[in-house]
């Protein structure tokens, strides 16, 4: 699914949705998602990164690559899980099997306990300069071709090469995720997109095109003809008990990511009379670790074009269940309609 808006292309990527029972995930729901991700043209999927769970993204992002036409798996990379080494050659092995290019998120954590069980004991700020040694040597294994030599504080190697390389139309995206004062110093480092939540927006639709933020907004969407029916349609996917509101609690205790705590401290601040699709529903009763946007298609949409002509260029959007791509897919074809008739595109 892409958009062009200005010389911008507007990329949309669908998510792998996190199972309930994460301890044996269904993969026929796993394949439901490729087909009807590349079905409605979406730039890619996000494969997500957990101790838990028999999920393992490098290995899926094969089963995307090997089962759409077009589609490309957005893969979480997490330092504590694999040398910088073997992801590159892993990138470079993908990339020259399929030609097709592999988009990463760079990420620095997990939960507390699953760090401990990995014996992973490193502060928030301590990670992300790890990632930053990371992710210099991902890069110039996949883009120079001289050896590596290299010593920092995390990683130190010695004339280290691939032996090939991608060509450049088809090199990895790099995007690094958080919110935080260390994240924002990773991105501006190496000029990456931003991948964060979106907030309650409080600025007025404009007209007027603001520098890209080089930002990709993660979000759900459900979405009717009408607002009301959509709202019914969140109620029954995400509706819980005190049991759901506890485990959230628990897992905020667990935490140290600052876009989780941000979410948390604005359950009970959202409304907004700008922009009432907003939602933080499904958060607050544990069933997705984002926020919602639910509402009719012409609100949500208006939703999108907000963002677009405030710079974002990249949206990852959560879709609940199967029955919701073609909703989604109505108010991103709406979306398009708005941009080409307001801007004359």
């Amino acid at each position: 699914m892409q958009m062009t808006f200005r010389d911008r292309k507007i990329k949309v990527f669908s998510v792998l949705y996190r199972d309930e029972n994460i301890q044996s995930y269904n993969f026929e729901n796993v394949l439901d998602t490729i087909r009807l991700s590349d079905e409605f043209n979406y730039t890619g999927l996000l494969l997500f990164q957990s101790n838990r769970g028999n999920l393992e993204p490098w290995v899926f992002a094969q089963s995307v690559l090997s089962n759409s036409s077009t589609l490309s798996p957005f893969i979480a990379v997490n330092p504590v899980y694999m040398h910088p080494f073997t992801a590159a050659r892993k990138i470079l092995s993908l990339g020259s099997l399929y030609q097709r290019k592999i988009y990463l998120n760079f990420i620095t954590g997990t939960s507390k306990s699953d760090m401990a069980n990995l014996n992973d004991y490193l502060e928030h700020d301590q990670r992300y300069q790890r990632l930053t040694e990371y992710i210099q040597i991902v890069r110039h294994l996949l883009t120079d071709r001289k050896t590596l030599k290299f010593k920092g504080e995390y990683y130190t190697v010695n004339d280290l090469q691939l032996s090939d390389k991608l060509p450049a139309e088809i090199l990895p995206e790099f995007f690094i995720a958080g919110s935080s004062e260390s994240a924002r110093k990773a991105n501006a480092f190496f000029g990456s997109s931003s991948f964060g939540m979106a907030k309650d927006v409080k600025y007025p639709p404009s007209d007027s095109l603001k520098p890209p933020a080089k930002q990709a907004l993660h979000f759900g969407i459900v979405a009717r003809p009408d607002a009301d029916a959509a709202w019914q349609r969140m109620k029954e996917l995400f509706s819980g008990d005190e049991m759901d509101k506890a485990m959230l609690d628990y897992s905020m205790g667990n935490t140290d990511s600052h876009w989780k705590k941000e979410l948390h401290e604005t359950i009970h601040l959202t409304e907004n009379p700008v922009q009432t699709t907003y939602s933080l529903f499904p958060f607050e009763h544990f069933k997705a670790d984002c926020p919602y946007h639910a509402g009719s298609y012409e609100e949500v949409a208006g939703v999108l074009v907000q963002h677009i002509v405030n710079g974002v260029d990249c949206f990852v959007i959560e879709i609940p269940s199967a029955g919701e791509f073609s909703h989604v897919n109505e108010v991103f074809q709406l979306c398009k309609s708005i941009i080409q008739h307001r801007f004359a595109i």
